[in-house]
């Protein structure tokens, strides 16, 4: 997917505690492009919440907790409001289809 592998710029990636990085999709490139708005998953990390929650790369994060994720809204900033020992409900475009991910959010130690 060359979209991913552009999206890899890390002036253009942003990455949370979710351990996925994600590209923000505006509704003028995903039309140009024939995707959905939203962040598209550009890495998961194996063994973070993305990955144990079904969070795949090329997934298109279209919203957290039923609130749309876009520019003003990413994806990063939705998690930083979570708190720990919760879970989010993900929903993710996949293949032509909607699907939805429980993510959890890790307690902070200690």
């Amino acid at each position: 997917m060359a979209l991913i592998a552009a999206a890899k710029a890390p002036t253009r990636s942003v990455g949370g505690s979710y351990g996925a990085t994600s590209l923000i999709i505006s509704p003028a490139t995903a039309a140009a492009a024939g995707l959905t708005p939203g962040a598209l998953v550009t890495s998961v990390d194996a063994g973070g919440p993305a990955a144990l929650g079904g969070v795949e790369v090329g997934d298109i994060v279209m919203t957290v907790n039923g609130s749309t994720v876009d520019a003003a809204h990413p994806f990063l900033a939705k998690t930083f409001n979570a708190t720990g020992g919760q879970s989010s409900t993900v929903s993710v475009f996949r293949n032509g289809a909607r699907v939805s991910v429980t993510l959890a959010i890790p307690s902070a130690p200690g």
